[in-house]
């Protein structure tokens, strides 16, 4: 294999791996003898981020449901604000501590479990 091409499939695999693609699909499209069979791994893996983007979406959706609704709570008098006071953050608290009475559900992804607030 020549350098230039070697140069090319590292770059490649970097790329891929950067998407969260598994490490095994990442060697069976380096070994896969016809393009096709590349395409459609590849293929594969852009479903799955398409899918990942979708619900990332409904978390910012449901972020902003959040914020508004937290920030219309702050012109209700102070005993009908729902509980909300305490979910404001500063540099010194953490974004768990602060949100801690905002549902939550954890999403697993490929390399972490991110923690996501919901509407329950």
């Amino acid at each position: 294999m020549s350098g230039d091409r070697r140069h090319s499939v590292a770059w490649a695999v970097e790329i891929l791996r950067r998407q969260g693609m598994p490490p095994d699909e990442i060697r069976a499209v380096l070994v896969a003898g016809e393009p096709t069979l590349v395409h459609r791994f590849l293929e594969l893996h852009e479903e799955r981020l398409v899918e990942r983007v979708g619900e990332q979406r409904r978390t910012i959706a449901s972020v902003e449901r959040l914020l508004s609704e937290t920030i219309g709570q702050r012109h209700l008098p102070r005993g009908e604000r729902r509980g909300y006071e305490g979910a404001s953050l500063s540099k010194k608290a953490s974004v768990s501590a602060s949100f801690s009475a905002i549902p939550q559900a954890s999403v697993t992804f490929p390399s972490r479990t991110w923690k996501t607030f919901t509407n329950r």
